[in-house]
């Protein structure tokens, strides 16, 4: 079985490299009655994973999530809806109290229990300042439904220069939108400059969405669209999610309704919806996780209990879906229903499971049709309890080309880069390039034998692949683009420790 690396979060700065924003996942959440033990820290290290667990700490996570590195690699801040914490573990200067709500004040320890309640983001043309957009709950009742919704929609900001380059937050709480909202589902895609940001949000018990443009002077917003079924019964435990490229939005609702859009990332407007549902037979409790394979071909959605498959390249989308995974029906220790996902920087989907429970269901092969995408139930073993799994915007998104905003004081693109470390390796390689378009990395022993391939997408500036199962020995290494080659090297494979 594969590990998964625990390691204390002030190592993490020594390990993040550039353009690797999303390789590390901090999880972990606290189900002792004991304040002082079993409070671990999870750390995906992309590809490799090691069932070593680390001291007790602080933060705990339920629902709420949000993690950044710079570009750099080194950990700025993090965060779960009830504060935010530098890079020292320590809680960010004059970030106390900045989210206030009912839910906040549930749930004082533990986290906010509200999904893609929290998003951060990098300020334009700052190498300093970052937005963290975030709500609280409060319980209304709307439309005959009395529940936990979303009032206020507030943004703070974070300044890494101040507090020693610790940090600290410079605007607190501010509200950028009163509404009844529903609870959570706060996502966001590079404009088609590849600098600014569409922040996307939905009011409850409406086709209504709220679009706001975060540029370097400004949030512009909200712009309104109706487009899409109306959203009933929708408290937080269900997600959307773009694709990574950009062009695809798709938002799954509390009562299993789905809406599959193009987005144009110049405009901001959704288009070309398709609406579909899940059987009401197999809904459970709401939830309903959204994910892409990484080549943007295939889209996954579940409920609790089914994994479904879309292909978004069929002519005909809605009849493309397959049943590719049905949970197993294991509730030892308790039941480890399918619930939200999240592609990872090795090209997988990882998918939380409900409760507390310390495993991870995975998709080994997303870009492959039907069962051969390969899901595996409880894949992935943690040391101790669980609550959550990272939601990130594709912050290597690049500019559009020829869609007309693409140069939209923007520097020129860079042209063709790759490079791998380290080297030599023993179990995972990580990829740092720029491609014009898809092309292939193909690795080759000494005999000229194909050994593995991958493939690197435009809108990605990174990857991990596993070379663990590579016997030891020199490695070449081919990229190409159609054909075309780009550039030639060697890896030396070594034994692991």
């Amino acid at each position: 079985m594969k590990k998964i690396v625990f390691v204390f979060l002030m190592l993490i700065s020594s390990v993040c490299i550039a353009q690797h924003r999303t390789d590390y996942w901090l999880l972990g959440y606290d189900n002792n009655p004991d304040p002082i033990l079993n409070r671990p820290t999870f750390l995906y290290s992309g590809g490799i994973m090691d069932t070593l667990c680390h001291e007790p700490f602080r933060m705990n996570f339920l629902a709420a999530y949000a993690f950044i590195c710079d570009t750099m690699g080194q950990v700025l801040f993090y965060s779960n809806g009830q504060w935010v914490a530098n890079r020292n573990n320590d809680t960010l200067l004059n970030s106390e109290l900045f989210n206030p709500g009912n839910a906040t004040n549930l749930y004082p320890d533990k986290g906010l229990p509200i999904f893609q309640s929290l998003i951060i983001l990098p300020m334009p043309d700052s190498v300093n300042k970052y937005y963290l957009f975030h709500e609280s709950s409060d319980i209304i009742t709307v439309g005959g439904n009395t529940g936990p919704l979303s009032l206020k929609l507030k943004y703070s900001i974070i300044d890494m220069n101040k507090d020693s380059s610790r940090g600290e937050m410079i605007v607190k709480g501010a509200v950028l939108l009163n509404d009844t909202l529903v609870k959570g589902k706060i996502t966001a895609c590079k404009h088609a400059n590849g600098k600014d940001w569409w922040l996307i949000t939905h009011q409850y018990g409406t086709d209504k969405y709220i679009k706001f443009l975060v540029t370097s002077d400004s949030i512009y917003g909200p712009f309104i669209q109706h487009i899409g079924q109306t959203t009933t019964y929708d408290y937080g435990t269900a997600y959307s999610a773009f694709s990574p490229d950009g062009e695809w939005y798709v938002s799954v609702t509390f009562d299993g309704k789905i809406d599959i859009m193009r987005f144009n990332r110049c405009k901001g407007q959704f288009y070309n919806c398709i609406c579909d549902s899940l059987p009401v037979d197999i809904i459970f409790d709401g939830f309903g996780g959204v994910a892409y394979s990484a080549s943007n071909r295939f889209l996954y959605v579940n409920s609790g209990y089914n994994l479904f498959q879309f292909d978004l390249e069929n002519t005909d989308i809605i009849s493309s879906r397959l049943l590719v995974g049905i949970w197993d029906g294991n509730c030892v220790p308790q039941c480890s229903y399918i619930t939200f996902s999240q592609l990872a920087p090795d090209n997988k989907i990882y998918f939380r499971v409900a409760s507390s429970l310390g495993f991870y269901h995975v998709i080994n092969y997303p870009d492959k049709i039907d069962t051969a995408c390969d899901f595996k139930q409880r894949a992935i073993t943690f040391c101790n309890y669980n609550q959550v799994i990272p939601t990130y915007p594709n912050y290597d998104l690049g500019p559009l080309t020829g869609s007309g905003c693409d140069t939209l004081n923007q520097p020129p693109e860079a042209e063709f880069h790759f490079s791998l470390y380290p080297n030599p390796v023993s179990e995972q390689l990580k990829l740092t390039f720029h491609v014009e378009s898809e092309s292939k990395l193909k690795v080759y022993d000494v005999l000229g034998r194909e050994a593995m391939e991958f493939t690197l997408y435009p809108y990605f500036k990174s990857n991990v692949i596993d070379v663990s199962k590579l016997p030891s020995g020199l490695y070449l290494y081919e990229v190409s683009d159609g054909g075309k080659r780009l550039q030639t090297g060697k890896f030396v494979k070594v034994r692991a420790n």
